[in-house]
């Protein structure tokens, strides 16, 4: 038995929420999803310098993703440097993290074996039995951490590859050392411990394996890429194909080499992945109907009487879709021309397409029939220095299992490479850029240019090998991409479906400044504006000490006539404030109607995927290796389209920023400054006046056509203001098409709820989206009423409605996870609403001064204030408080801890 037991010291502890992510370049990642349904992995892997990190998602309390445990590996002789992680791999029940120094350690997370069979009668898993393909798992528990096991495999540079050769990951592959040797190891859940068993090693004579990968479908097999010949003149690039015995076969012997086929390169392979049985993804069409289809009797006389043949046997240009579709929808039900392309591409016979090709080609039947026939069922990719090649995998041909096909030129150095859960798609990295290709694209060869049909753009540059996490969904339209950052961050990215390139996750630590201290200065400065309207010039208020509060709400509404006295008719600043607010309503009523983020979004990455920015980029990358040669480095960007790139994706910034600023902070600034431009009251000879500029008479000359505009206007604006609004004023979540479908509106807000842990003021997922639709009503109605309306009693009523609505929204749907923050926050919408309710008070006691003496409107105001802040205060400390606890282990060295 090769393993050695670990001794560790452990702590549990709540880590600050300015400190959870790694603090060096992320170097390996990996995840795992446990089909729960929830449309997040299971758990997350990450490692950076000597620590790795896991995340967990959270199902029960924050629903997001948090920190579940840093692990802190140290060397095994004391005195040595601390090692590095280097790789790491999700298994059901464990993690592996595979280090520098040579030693693969062994995390565990659960207890027991997967269980195959249903939990209970009605077959639900529950929130402790999670389902992980065919097997059910428990849930993830700190209890079994601490009883991890490792194993010495390698000397430096250490293990530099792991795949799992069966999905419960009892049975695990490594490769590492100088010579890329590959260990099989045997993992071991014992009483106390976990053990890792060499079961072989292959050390091939002559070559060095580079990276390895597990072959979906087949647990006895591994496929491998490295050089053969390394010391010679001539070293040349291989794929290898093993057969790993089962574990009843042990006694057969170590690992045989099934097949290799050269590559030609160059450069050095550096990375292989294998994509699972491939299949057609036009719904309820597999491949073997599809042959059917294409091939039945007569289907060449009903597409030349339908005129989409030209003479021969040739689809015209123009009528490829049409064609397809005509021979595929006696079987499918609808087929578009988004199928009709896909399948096109998936077929290697890109430069047909219509929508995708350069130029117009007619295609040949025959043609259409062999790449039907030829498909490659599974494929092995292999990426190296600006080149991917395909290797066609059959496992079943005892003859020729590999079959190399054309190459495809990227010009991108492609160190990180994954593939998609059904093989469609490749994925690889240049600098803070994610590339999305199609695998049937690259089997086409170099007949036409290549462009990405994706480019998710990160916001440091990407360090760690990603890959595709398949969530609940099914069908490959569920698939996101987790990418490692050189900061230490972590982003998870949707890739399909109307979302495609939404940010699903990000699990980094927060900002100090602008993520822990900025959203309860926020929080305060809504409240501020919403309790100092209480305080409003057109509240009878008879007490002088109004007017401290008063000024307070011309600072909060940002109101500068108010602050500042200008030496300018009240008319012409009553026109240019009116103006300016008109004119920010209607940009901003353009920009969302002609959804102009979703342009500027298309644009760059039209740019992006164009031949001139990829010379351009691929003219950087040789300026940038000129550096490098000579010790130095550059961040030099050149060519035109680099520039105006840089200019698009600048003023996308800049209009997040003023729409998430005019969602958010200047809600009651405008809806103050409209109520104002119809504020009329009557003057002298009974015509009507405004009161913020009395020389202008309402309803006439250019005030009438103001309201007409207003009328117009105003309800156009907060009707595409509102789905924004929900969503915080995060832009990135809204696309054009969802702004008239409310349905659509809460799932964006729960995605954008469960995209980051927001530490004390994190929103409960499910009353997020009430919760900021009442705010926003409260925050646009509010200075409406005050300013508005002049009848006391409606005034008074709407008052006390609109803000005891709000708390009481707010009492029953709690808006965080915090329950101590809950208090102070439905707190403050309890001070709110007294203020507004002293306010209908102050508006009763002048109209009935008999009644009721002067000065006792503030009287009420201030001792209830203070009755309630002190309440307040006393229920937020004795609430219990959220505590995320995580465990922090490091691991001893040779048994010392």
């Amino acid at each position: 038995m090769d393993y050695k037991l670990l001794s560790t010291v452990a702590t549990s502890e709540e880590v600050p929420y300015w400190d959870w992510a790694l603090r060096n370049p992320c170097r390996a990642v990996d995840c795992i999803d446990d089909m729960d349904g929830t449309g997040y992995v299971d758990y997350i892997v990450c490692g950076s310098g000597s620590t790795a990190n896991i995340w967990v998602y959270d199902p029960e309390s924050t629903l997001t993703y948090r920190l579940f445990a840093k692990l802190h590996h140290k060397p095994e002789n004391p005195g040595d440097a601390l090692p590095s992680v280097i790789t790491a791999c999700a298994a059901p029940s464990w993690a592996l993290i595979g280090l520098e120094d040579g030693r693969l350690f062994a995390w565990p997370l659960r207890s027991g074996p997967p269980k195959p069979d249903l939990p209970e009668a009605g077959g639900s898993p529950g929130p402790k039995l999670r389902r992980q393909n065919t097997f059910y798992l428990p849930a993830i528990s700190h209890t079994y951490l601490q009883m991890s096991g490792r194993v010495s495999l390698y000397e430096n540079p250490g293990v530099t590859s792991i795949s799992l050769l069966d999905a419960t990951g009892f049975r695990v592959a490594t490769c590492g050392g100088i010579s890329g040797e590959i260990a099989i190891v045997q993992v071991i859940e014992a009483d106390l411990c976990i053990e890792l068993q060499v079961l072989h090693r292959v050390s091939g004579e002559g070559h060095i394996t580079r990276s390895i990968a597990s072959v979906p479908g087949y647990s006895d097999l591994l496929a491998a890429c490295g050089i053969r010949n390394p010391d010679s003149g001539s070293p040349s690039n291989h794929v290898w194909l093993w057969h790993v015995p089962q574990q009843e076969e042990q006694v057969a012997g170590a690992p045989r080499l099934r097949a290799e086929h050269s590559v030609p390169h160059d450069g050095e392979v550096s990375v292989i992945k294998v994509t699972p049985r491939r299949n057609i993804i036009i719904p309820d069409l597999d491949i073997d109907t599809l042959q059917s289809l294409v091939a039945r009797e007569g289907i060449l006389d009903e597409l030349r009487k339908t005129g989409f043949m030209s003479t021969g046997d040739s689809i015209k240009s123009a009528h490829v879709f049409d064609a397809i579709r005509q021979a595929l929808e006696s079987k499918v039900t609808e087929v578009t021309d988004d199928n009709a392309s896909d399948l096109l591409l998936h077929l290697g016979l890109r430069r047909y397409s219509p929508a995708d090709s350069n130029s117009g080609a007619e295609l040949p039947w025959e043609t259409l029939l062999r790449a039907i026939r030829e498909l490659p069922r599974q494929l092995c990719a292999v990426a190296g220095k600006e080149v991917l090649h395909l290797v066609e995998l059959k496992p079943d041909d005892e003859k020729k299992p590999l079959r190399l096909l054309e190459e495809h030129t990227t010009k991108q150095e492609l160190n990180f490479l994954t593939l998609d859960t059904l093989g469609l798609n490749a994925v690889s990295v240049n600098g803070k850029t994610c590339s999305v290709w199609r695998l049937g694209d690259m089997a086409d060869g170099k007949h036409a240019s290549r462009v990405p049909w994706m480019e998710l753009e990160n916001a440091s540059a990407v360090t760690a090998p990603i890959r595709i996490a398949r969530i609940a969904h099914g069908a490959g339209m569920g698939d996101q991409l987790l990418c490692g950052l050189d900061t230490g961050v972590l982003c998870l990215w949707d890739t399909e479906g109307s979302d495609g390139g939404e940010r699903i996750a990000e699990l980094r630590s927060l900002s100090y400044y602008t993520e822990v201290l900025l959203p309860p200065i926020l929080e305060f400065v809504t409240f501020v504006q919403l309790a100092s309207m209480a305080f409003s010039d057109t509240i009878p208020w008879t007490s002088s000490a109004v007017a401290m509060p008063r000024k307070v709400s011309h600072v909060a509404t940002f109101d500068l006539p108010a602050m500042v006295h200008f030496s300018v008719a009240r008319s012409r600043i009553f026109w240019i404030q009116v103006c300016a607010v008109q004119s920010v309503m209607l940009i901003f009523v353009i920009i969302v109607a002609l959804g102009s983020l979703e342009l500027l979004v298309a644009r760059i990455e039209r740019i992006q995927g164009s031949a001139s920015f990829a010379a351009e980029r691929h003219q950087m990358a040789l300026i940038k290796a000129d550096y490098r040669a000579k010790g130095l480095e550059t961040t030099r960007e050149v060519g035109c389209a680099h520039f105006v790139v840089r200019l698009l994706k600048i003023f996308r910034s800049f209009l997040e920023t003023v729409i998430k600023l005019i969602c958010t902070v200047m809600v009651v600034p405008l809806s103050k400054t409209v109520a104002q431009a119809i504020d009329c009251v009557p003057g002298e000879g009974g015509a009507l006046l405004l009161a913020k500029a009395p020389d202008i008479k309402c309803y006439e000359g250019d005030h009438l056509l103001l309201c007409a505009v207003l009328l117009f206007l105003v309800p156009a604006f907060f009707l595409l203001l509102l789905p924004y609004a929900v969503c915080g004023g995060d832009a990135t979540y809204v696309q054009r098409s969802e702004l008239l479908r409310p349905r659509m509106w809460r799932q964006n807000v729960e995605r954008k709820v469960s995209s980051m842990f927001m530490g004390m003021l994190h929103p409960k997922k499910e009353n997020y989206f009430i919760m900021q639709l009442v705010l926003f009503a409260g925050k646009a109605l509010i200075p409406v009423v005050l300013i508005a309306t002049e009848h006391p009693v409606f005034q008074s009523v709407s008052l006390v409605v609109i803000s005891w609505g709000t708390f009481i929204f707010f009492a029953r749907y709690p808006p965080l996870v915090d329950p101590k923050i809950n208090v102070i926050i439905q707190g403050s919408k309890l001070l709110i609403a007294y203020a507004m309710l002293c306010a209908s008070f102050a508006i009763f006691a002048s109209a009935h001064p008999s009644l009721i003496p002067p000065g006792t409107p503030m009287l009420v105001m201030g001792i209830g204030s203070a009755v309630l802040s002190l309440c307040i205060i006393v229920a937020a400390c004795r609430s219990t408080r959220l505590s995320l606890s995580s465990l922090i282990i490091d691991a001893g060295s040779n048994g010392q801890s």
